[in-house]
C-alpha cells in the first residue's frame, strides 16, 4: 500500500515537472505519513548518512572536475585533429571520427552530455558541410556520445556501484568490451551510409601529420590509459584512480596545453561543485526511496512477479527485464533510473544465479539506449540543440541505429564473455 502510494505521488509530481530529485523526496515523506513502520525522523536518517556511507562517491566530482579542465582546455578539438588522421580518409570518415572520438573522450570525462556537446559542437557543422545530412549526423553524435556512460570512466558505473553494493572496478573493466561493440557498430553503419550517399572520400594523412596530431593529442590520450591501466593492475581503486584522473587533468591543462589560467580553473571548480550539489540531493533523496521500498518489500515482490511470469525460463525473463528497461529508459534519465531501478531489479540477479556485474552492466547499457530515445534522451537533446533541429526531423535516422543497439544489447544479455572477460582476467 506505502509502496504504491510512494510511486503514485513520485510519477504526479514528475508530470508536474517537479526536478526529479526533489520528487523522489517529496514522493517518500508523503509515504511516511501514511505508514505506521516508518517515521519521520528516518527522513534525516537515510538522507543524511547516505553520502556519509558512500566513500566511491568521491569519484564523481573528481571525474567530472577532470572533464571540466580538459574541455577548457581544447581536449575535443586535439582528439579530433588526431582521430581525424587515423580514420578521416577512410569512407565515411568524418562519422568515423565522432564515433572514435567519443569513445576517447568518454574514457576521460565519464559523462554522455559533455562527450556530445564537446565533440558534437565541432562535428556537426563539419559534417553537414561534407554532405553528411543534419539529420544522420545529429543521431550518430547522439548515439557516439552515450558511450561516455559505458567505456570507463563512468559515472554512471559509480552511480551502480554505489547504489547496488557493486565494486566500482570490475564495473568499470566490464563496460569497456560494450562500449567499444557500441561505437564499432556505429562506424560500419557510418561506412554504409556514405557509400550509399557517394559521400566524397578526404585526403589520406601524411605520417608526419599523424605524428604531429598524435603528439598534439599524446597527454588526453595516456589518461585513460592510466585510469584503466592502474585499476587493471592493482595500483589504485576507481575512486582513486579519479583523483589521479584529476591531477593528470590539471597538470596538462595548465603546464603542457596551458589553457588553464586561474579564472578557468575556478570556473571549472564552481560549475563541478554545482553539479555535484545536485547529484549529492538527489543520491540521498534515491537512498531514501529505495529505504522505503525496501521496508515494503517491494523488491521482493517485483522479483516474485517477474520469475512467475516467466516461469522457469531465464531467456524470457532477462527479455522481459530488458523490456521493461527500456520503457523506463524512454522516459527518465538513466543515471535517475539507476537509483530508482537497481534496489528493485538487482535481486533478480541471485535469483537466477546471473553474476551481479553482469547484471549490472546489462542494466547499464540498456538505459544508456534510453539516452538517445525520444522523448527524454539526454544526449539527443544535446545533439538537436547544436544542430539546431527538432527531434521529430532526427527521430526517422535515429532508428536505424537503434536497432544496432538492440542487437548489440542482446548480445551483452545472453553472452557473459561480453562484459566479464576482462574484469575475470584480472580479479
Amino acid at each position: 500500500m506505502i509502496a504504491i502510494i510512494l510511486f503514485i505521488v513520485f510519477f504526479a509530481l514528475i508530470i508536474l515537472d517537479v526536478p526529479i530529485a526533489f520528487a523522489m523526496a517529496l514522493a517518500s515523506i508523503v509515504a511516511i505519513l501514511f505508514s505506521d513502520q516508518i517515521f519521520m525522523v528516518d527522513v534525516a536518517r537515510e538522507m543524511g548518512g547516505a553520502l556519509q556511507s558512500l566513500f566511491p562517491f568521491v569519484a564523481v566530482p573528481y571525474f567530472l572536475l577532470a572533464g571540466e579542465i580538459m574541455n577548457k582546455a581544447g581536449l575535443s578539438r586535439r582528439l579530433i585533429a588526431f582521430t581525424q588522421t587515423m580514420v578521416g580518409h577512410k569512407r565515411g570518415g568524418l562519422s568515423m571520427v565522432v564515433c572514435l572520438t567519443s569513445m576517447l573522450f568518454g574514457g576521460i570525462s565519464g559523462a554522455s552530455s559533455a562527450d556530445t556537446a564537446a565533440i558534437g559542437s565541432i562535428m556537426i557543422p563539419e559534417m553537414e558541410k561534407k554532405g553528411y545530412g543534419r539529420p544522420f549526423a545529429t543521431a550518430l553524435t547522439a548515439c557516439a556520445g552515450s558511450t561516455g556512460a559505458i567505456i570507463p570512466p563512468s559515472i554512471i558505473m559509480i552511480y551502480l556501484g554505489v547504489v547496488g553494493n557493486l565494486k566500482i572496478e570490475s564495473l568499470f573493466l566490464g563496460g569497456i568490451i560494450p562500449g567499444v561493440l557500441i561505437g564499432l557498430s556505429l562506424m560500419v553503419v557510418s561506412y554504409f551510409y556514405a557509400r550509399n550517399k557517394k559521400i566524397p572520400i578526404e585526403r589520406k594523412a601524411s605520417w608526419p601529420e599523424r605524428a604531429q596530431a598524435f603528439k598534439g593529442a599524446l597527454f588526453s590520450l595516456l589518461i585513460p590509459i592510466i585510469i584503466v591501466g592502474g585499476i587493471m593492475f592493482g595500483l589504485f581503486t576507481a575512486t582513486e584512480s579519479a583523483l589521479v584522473a584529476m591531477l593528470w587533468a590539471l597538470i596538462v591543462g595548465v603546464f603542457v596545453y596551458k589553457k588553464i589560467g586561474l579564472r578557468e580553473l575556478v570556473q571549472s571548480v564552481r560549475d563541478t561543485a554545482r553539479v555535484t550539489a545536485i547529484i549529492g540531493f538527489m543520491i540521498s533523496a534515491a537512498f531514501l526511496f529505495a529505504y522505503i521500498l525496501s521496508v515494503e518489500q517491494f523488491p521482493e515482490l517485483v522479483t516474485s512477479f517477474l520469475i512467475d511470469l516467466a516461469g522457469s525460463n531465464t531467456v524470457v525473463l532477462l527479455l522481459l527485464v530488458n523490456l521493461a528497461l527500456l520503457l523506463v529508459g524512454t522516459f527518465m534519465d538513466a543515471g535517475v533510473a539507476i537509483f530508482i531501478l537497481v534496489p528493485v531489479l538487482l535481486p533478480l540477479a541471485d535469483k537466477i544465479d546471473m553474476n551481479p556485474i553482469h547484471f549490472g552492466i546489462m542494466m547499464v547499457t540498456n538505459l544508456t539506449i534510453g539516452l538517445v530515445t525520444p522523448p527524454v534522451g539526454t544526449t539527443l537533446f544535446v545533439a538537436c540543440g547544436i544542430s539546431k533541429i527538432s527531434i521529430s526531423e532526427v527521430t526517422p535516422t535515429l532508428l536505424r541505429f537503434l536497432i544496432i543497439l538492440f542487437i548489440i544489447q542482446i548480445g551483452i544479455t545472453f553472452i557473459p564473455s561480453i562484459t566479464l572477460f576482462i574484469p575475470e582476467f584480472f580479479y
